[in-house]
């Protein structure tokens, strides 16, 4: 689902993102799963079905990878540390981060229909590795209900709302793409 403005996307997010329930604290309680009782609701949902997979499959969930820790050590996620992170549930605290971020931007931008941004995206140059980043200029179609922010055009023109910066009132549209190189520590 879509909408013209940044209103309702931010709305659904941050409901989303809400503190895990009362019935998912009763059910851990009910099959001994500890909560802290921080957790967003899709990371106890995680928690517990990964507290029941090895009664349920008879398998262990799998660990978190190296590349999944980097990740949410960039997103200032402190569970990157924790020695029993699993796969699924870095995952979903990757998403809780991403939505967090994507809620204060859209806030920020404060995006509807027809606005004119630039799209940042950062890359490496397949033959010397060099850091790149390229900027296009879009107009806001819509906005998806997890925040993505969606171009004219069609053909899955969209970018999350991170890439995106208002595009200066006197903009033309013929200037973009832009492509540069950038120095090593320019994303951080």
């Amino acid at each position: 689902m879509t909408f013209p403005s940044w209103h309702e996307p931010v709305r659904l997010l941050e409901e989303s993102m809400g503190p895990a329930t009362n019935q998912q604290r009763e059910l851990a309680s009910t099959i001994g799963l500890a909560l802290v009782g921080t957790e967003p609701k899709g990371v106890a949902a995680v928690l517990l079905e990964e507290h029941l997979q090895p009664l349920i499959w008879g398998t262990e969930p799998e660990h978190a990878t190296d590349r999944q820790r980097a990740f949410l050590v960039e997103l200032g996620s402190r569970v990157a540390d924790n020695a029993g992170l699993t796969k699924r549930t870095a995952s979903v605290w990757i998403e809780h981060h991403l939505a967090l971020r994507s809620i204060e931007c859209l806030k920020r931008l404060a995006l509807v229909r027809d606005d004119a941004v630039i799209k940042r995206t950062y890359w490496r140059h397949p033959a010397t590795g060099q850091l790149c980043e390229t900027l296009d200029y879009a107009v806001v179609s819509s906005i998806g209900a997890d925040g993505m922010v969606y171009f004219r055009g069609g053909n899955g023109k969209c970018g999350r709302p991170s890439s995106l910066t208002r595009a200066p009132t006197h903009t033309l549209r013929d200037d973009y793409p832009m492509f540069r190189e950038l120095p090593e520590h320019s994303m951080r």
